[in-house]
């Protein structure tokens, strides 16, 4: 892998807009030239993810795959505030990969030991954190941690790791079990290294049955004290588990929601076990239809969420949807004033059609899934507006709820 020197970069700056494809068949066999290519591709795969990175120009992607799989910047800051990095503290990162977090815990003071078993990525890592001016609190290894930490004699403040999710066909893991590194199998002697674990798994876990797993892989040694779903206004993007060694048995849920930019972020913290909401409303045309965000549906706490304000009503034990008369600015979810209820009947569906050819689609706890229900509404999506098909009421009657975004949203 050649390193990104002066040359390479000029070379990159000068054909950053130009059509990588045309450029690989003009330079066919260059392998200094295609290597240069990769670097654009790479570049604006990432763009919107690193940008604090990029404006780096001497940055160095050792793989095209490098761009594809690398944590953003604004996740690697919310880690780090959940691994709470300080000046001079040891940190271990088990899964450098491009090696955002390791990067973002050097940024912070920690003085960080990062490994990646593939010898071209370690080479990159130290060559980034050297243009990124973080050299003096970084040092790479090309190692399989596995074997390293079953060898180490070394010690740490805090472990990080962030298991590969995909297997060798290219197909998404999502049992923790199955990822590699096994954290199962490694937990109880990373807790002999370093006193808080920091460990990053799919979105697709169940939040309640990865903590009872990893509680019994750390076994006497430790337990899950804080489970965290992260996540944007559309998806929930990963959760984050923290096993601290010597800590009784117990777990904070909480959720965290995140713009782009991370210039605005909402937290969730369940506050002990809320009983589930006994009050279930009808929708009514000028309330407020509240959705909670992906992260915050992810804690299933139905009962914490509905605590949040005394106005605040479930549409239905099942439906995860809260109506209210009241603006609550601090829910952790969409905001939408009730424009239109409606049953499912036929004539229903046709005037729907009529009034509101272009919408959103969505259901909840409703017989029939999104895209069919667009389909039989013969409506195409998109615009500002929400539909939802809900049950609602403790009888489960299905309905129709046309709702507009409230100005005052917290993320939009």
């Amino acid at each position: 892998m050649k390193d990104m020197d002066k040359e390479m970069q000029d070379w990159v700056s000068r054909h950053a807009s130009d059509d990588p494809l045309r450029l690989r068949l003009k330079y066919r066999g260059d392998d200094a030239i295609a290597q240069a290519i990769m670097q654009i591709e790479c570049r604006r795969k990432a763009a919107s993810r690193i940008p604090l990175a990029l404006q780096c120009d001497s940055f160095l992607f050792p793989t095209s795959l490098s761009a594809e799989q690398a944590t953003s910047e604004a996740l690697a800051s919310i880690h780090a505030d959940i691994a709470g990095y300080t000046p001079g503290k040891r940190h271990l990162d088990m899964t450098c990969g491009l090696g955002i977090d390791a990067f973002e815990a050097a940024r912070r003071g920690a003085m960080v030991t990062a490994i990646d078993i593939a010898p071209e990525v370690a080479v990159a890592a130290v060559h980034n954190a050297e243009a990124l001016g973080l050299e003096s609190r970084f040092a790479a290894l090309n190692a399989d941690s596995s074997v390293y930490i079953a060898t180490t004699a070394e010690s740490w403040d805090s472990i990080f790791i962030d298991p590969a999710r995909r297997s060798d066909s290219g197909g998404r893991l999502t049992r923790i079990s199955d990822c590699r590194p096994d954290v199962g199998s490694l937990l109880s002697r990373m807790l002999d290294l370093a006193p808080k674990i920091i460990i990053k798994a799919s979105p697709m876990l169940d939040m309640t049955a990865l903590a009872e797993e990893l509680n019994q892989a750390a076994g006497k040694k430790g337990c899950v004290t804080r489970i965290i779903a992260v996540g944007t206004a559309r998806e929930c993007k990963e959760i984050v588990a923290v096993v601290e060694a010597g800590v009784e048995r117990y777990a904070t849920v909480e959720a965290i929601t995140y713009d782009a930019s991370q210039s605005r972020r909402i937290d969730f913290k369940v506050n002990g076990n809320a009983a589930p909401p006994s009050r279930h409303n009808l929708p009514i045309e000028g309330d407020l239809l509240y959705e909670p965000y992906p992260a915050v549906m992810k804690t299933m706490a139905w009962g914490a969420i509905a605590s949040i304000d005394p106005s605040l009503a479930q549409l239905n034990p099942n439906t995860h949807l809260f109506t209210s008369g009241t603006a609550i600015d601090t829910f952790p979810g969409i905001m939408m004033t009730i424009e239109r209820v409606a049953s499912m009947g036929g004539k229903t569906l046709k005037n729907i059609a009529k009034e509101y050819p272009k919408i959103n689609v969505a259901t909840r706890n409703f017989p029939i899934q999104a895209p069919e229900l667009a389909k039989r509404l013969k409506i195409k999506e998109g615009g500002a507006l929400k539909l939802y098909g809900a049950r609602c009421g403790d009888k489960s009657t299905p309905a129709i709820i046309v709702a507009r975004p409230h100005k005052t949203s917290i993320l939009g």
